[in-house]
């Protein structure tokens, strides 16, 4: 797992493409089975640095991460905190909650280990308030790991360096979460919204308004659009996109 970080602020389409091959490129060296340094790959302007390793700043044998996610700190754009699922052996299917920080704007990584040890968890994704404070999404399995049973966020107070008990959003499955936190200083500042696919009654959407102490009870939105995102503008509205499914859509 990388993060990858643009230093001149340029951007265009020969840019994505280097920033696409340095992202592979660390990708593959961080699931490569040696006991190296962190890996680090420069392209240009590009810099690419491992994110999934030990104590000591090595890699980690044999392990595998996908499913990244990454939110940066308003107030402080040096911590960034990065999330994924995270399997302890290459051979083995059990997922759970991933998640690095780093206070240095990416040069050096402290990945501490999975967020809620030994329970399963998938999708994770990340925001950030205006405060600074992370919130960590994921979809939450059954102690034996069989099936979905909750959505849960997750807050950090303290850059991504430690992280409060879970709070329930949503009970009943669930597939491909989204999240999103207002930051625009309005009414409605510190919400924070979630959106899913694969529900009951086709009430896909919660929020919380007291910066995800709690959540609302679930809601229908129009079409019910899925393997979307979310964005808040300046004045505190919700923006959604997604995909309409076709009834005969097959979930695997």
């Amino acid at each position: 797992m990388s993060a990858v970080r643009y230093r001149d602020g340029r951007s265009g389409p020969e840019h994505a493409a280097a920033a696409r091959r340095a992202l592979a490129v660390a990708v593959l060296a961080a699931c490569w089975p040696w006991p190296a340094a962190a890996e680090q790959y420069r392209q240009g302007v590009y810099l690419s640095s491992q994110v999934n390793v030990a104590a000591d700043g090595r890699n980690i044998v044999g392990d595998a991460a996908n499913e990244p996610s990454l939110a940066l700190n308003p107030l402080d754009p040096a911590n960034i905190v990065v999330s994924w699922r995270q399997f302890d052996s290459v051979a083995s299917s059990f997922r759970q909650g991933g998640w690095a920080y780093t206070a240095d704007a990416g040069e050096h990584w402290h990945f501490a280990g999975t967020i809620t040890p030994g329970e399963g968890r998938s999708n994770p994704t990340l925001d950030v308030d205006a405060l600074g404070h992370f919130y960590y999404q994921s979809l939450h399995f059954d102690p034996s790991y069989t099936f979905v049973q909750d959505i849960q966020v997750i807050k950090s107070l303290d850059g991504g360096r430690s992280w409060e008990a879970p709070v329930f959003a949503y009970g009943q499955g669930g597939d491909k979460a989204q999240m999103a936190v207002d930051r625009s200083g309005t009414a409605s500042d510190g919400h924070v919204y979630l959106v899913w696919r694969d529900c009951l009654a086709e009430k896909c959407f919660v929020r919380s308004t007291d910066r995800g102490a709690s959540f609302q009870p679930p809601l229908a939105i129009p079409s019910t659009p899925t393997f979307g995102t979310m964005r808040v503008g300046n004045d505190g509205e919700l923006y959604l996109a997604g995909r309409l499914e076709p009834p005969e859509f097959d979930p695997e």
